[in-house]
This record gives C-alpha cells, structure tokens and sequence, in this order.
C-alpha cells in the first residue's frame, strides 16, 4: 500500500498503517502499559506510546496513560465520501474500561452514519466488546472487530506464558461469539507460540496480520519457527493473511503468498 501522507483540513484524519487506509482518533490515550518481551533481549513499549512520548508529544500533556476526547473529530469519516477502511483507534483502545459508553456510542453512531466505509478496531480487552453486545446489541455491522494477541507485560504485571495463552484462549473465545462478519486478529509483536491455541479455534476470525515490532528506527524480528506454525495454522483454516512490511526474513514467503 502506498505509504503517502494524507491528511484532511484539521490535520486530526491521517493516512497511516499499512493494513488502513486512514486512522481516526476521536478518542487518545491508554492505560494498557503495554510491553514485549523480543526474542533477543529486548523490552519494547507499545508503538502508540512510543508515539505519544516522542513525535507526538504536544498532543498528549498528561502523558500516554491517560485518556484524551476529541467530540470535534467524530465527522471526519462523514467528509470523506469515497469508500475505505478506517481505523478508529491507532493511539488508544476503543473497548478500554476507562473509556465512557457514551463515547463509544457517539463513536458508533457515526460508524453506522458512514456505512459506505470499513471501520477497523484493536483492543487488548475483547470481553468488553462481547459485553457491549450483550448489554446495547450487536456492533457496527462495518466494524471490523479486532484483538491483539497478550502482550508480555500488561498494566505493570509481568504475565507467564502461561497466562498469555490462557488470555489468548479467551480472546479468541470471545471472537466466536462476536456477530460482527469480520473478526481478526494482530499477530504483533509475537512474544510466544500462538500456534497451539489458534489451532483449537478455527471460527474465530476471518483475518490475520503478522508483523515485526518496531520501537523508533529500530525492527525487531519475531521468533522464524513461531511465525511459520501460525501460518501453517491459519493457512489450514483458510484464514486470509496480512504480512507487514517490516518483516525481513521472507525466504517462506514464495510459499505463504
């Protein structure tokens, strides 16, 4: 995809991440904190925070864990009249618990409004989007639901590998259970195999992306063996795959088109 800058009048509706065509942040901010453990050492912070700390730092003066509402951006995806894919929450969790349902609400009655686009999501807390729909009905039928996989720290808690295989078997339990045609998940940065628990769950999602973690310039290349098992997984369950730029190891990738 092209990689172009893009950006509408207010300078708040950017052309961004490569799986998108535009991000849109009516809301900004997370109390997440996450962090990834990379196969050569290495902590890395969430790409959102590292972000909000270093190229956009004036928009974010109480700091990246704290939760910022922006009601003037909600039209932007009603100005923009040829269809895309939008991602609605690229600096901030849209299902997080900080997060008031009146600004979900307010952010999906405008998602219905703009049917003609698809509005793409990540969260790292998928059993408040199940939640949401047992309590207000379904989703946005054009929303995209997304999760991430665990992370290796989550609000200050270091997890075991255990316990972000338990969080993953929620996840994408969840997933199933979402009405939403379109259930996917972000396979970035991968911090252990998800393999054996994709393969247990073959409904979950329609969607895939696989991608290395980046921390300012620098690339960190996931675990070789790990990516190629969840491959051969969503591969047998003919699950579509999106693979990220920013891998560059692609002997395989001749074979996994």
């Amino acid at each position: 995809m092209n990689k172009q800058k893009k950006r509408l009048k207010n300078g708040q509706f950017s052309f961004g991440t490569e799986w998108t065509d535009y991000t849109w942040n009516p809301i900004a901010g997370c109390l997440h904190g996450c962090r990834w453990h990379m196969p050569d050492g290495s902590e890395i912070i969430c790409y959102a925070e590292d972000m909000a700390l270093t190229i956009t730092q004036r928009a974010y003066p109480d700091g990246f864990e704290h939760h910022y509402w922006h009601p003037k951006r909600l039209s932007e995806p009603l100005k923009l009249k040829t269809p895309a894919k939008i991602f609605c929450d690229s600096m901030s969790d849209l299902f997080g618990a900080w997060v008031p349902q009146e600004q979900q609400q307010s952010i999906f009655d405008v998602m219905r409004q703009a049917n003609w686009h698809t509005f793409q999501s990540l969260t790292k807390a998928p059993a408040l989007m199940l939640k949401y729909q047992t309590q207000h009905g379904k989703l946005p039928d054009n929303l995209w639901a997304g999760a991430s996989i665990p992370p290796s720290v989550m609000m200050g808690k270091r997890l075991t590998i255990h316990q972000q295989e338990k969080m993953l078997h929620r996840t994408l339990a969840v997933l199933s259970e979402l009405q939403n045609p379109i259930r996917w998940l972000c396979i970035e940065p991968l911090s252990f195999d998800v393999a054996p628990v994709l393969n247990q769950y073959p409904d979950a999602i329609q969607w895939a992306v696989i991608g290395a973690a980046n921390h300012g310039r620098k690339t960190y290349q996931p675990n070789a063996d790990w990516v190629m098992k969840g491959i051969e997984v969503l591969r047998l369950h003919n699950i579509p795959i999106f693979f990220k730029g920013n891998l560059n190891w692609l002997p395989w990738y001749a074979e996994f088109p």
